[in-house]
């Protein structure tokens, strides 16, 4: 990966990858609400920037998850992904089973855009690389996501 530094939060570098071009997310240690939502908000100014169709999300350094988390995922932010550029979505599981279980509760719901979920980064990445799609036509216009990018704690 050709990785160039976008944002830093606590828990998060955002990275594009030049290669191949797309968003790499790195989470790391124990996300807490708070936390979450500021790493959220990070990731839609890198949207404001440019568009990106594939994200590669990667958890393989999540220590924790707190319920109210994979609760906000599943109804505010995941939701919201299906109005932004994003087709695919590569996304590695959190080492730990419960963890995991709070993602694949967040995720249950939301019908687009296309997630898959990977126990490693680099199956992750090999699927990402090869998937095939094809661009909407209102991916030309630039759009923006303020209520996305706001930032949700005090």
């Amino acid at each position: 990966m050709h990785l160039q530094l976008l944002a830093t939060t606590p828990v998060l570098s955002v990275f594009h990858d030049a290669k191949n071009d797309w968003l790499y997310l790195d989470w790391q240690g124990n996300l807490t609400l708070c936390l979450v939502q500021e790493s959220c908000a990070a990731v839609a100014q890198c949207f404001r920037q440019k568009s990106y169709a594939r994200v590669l999300n990667d958890n393989t350094s999540v220590t924790g998850l707190s319920p109210e988390v994979a609760s906000w995922l599943a109804t505010e932010c995941l939701p919201r992904m299906k109005l932004s550029p994003i087709e695919y979505l590569a996304w590695t599981y959190p080492p730990t089973i419960d963890t995991q279980s709070w993602i694949n509760i967040a995720l249950y719901q939301i019908d687009g855009p296309v997630v898959v979920m990977f126990d490693d980064v680099e199956s992750a990445y090999a699927w990402l690389r090869e998937v095939k799609f094809r661009f909407p036509k209102m991916l030309a216009a630039q759009r923006s996501y303020p209520e996305l990018s706001r930032k949700m704690c005090s």
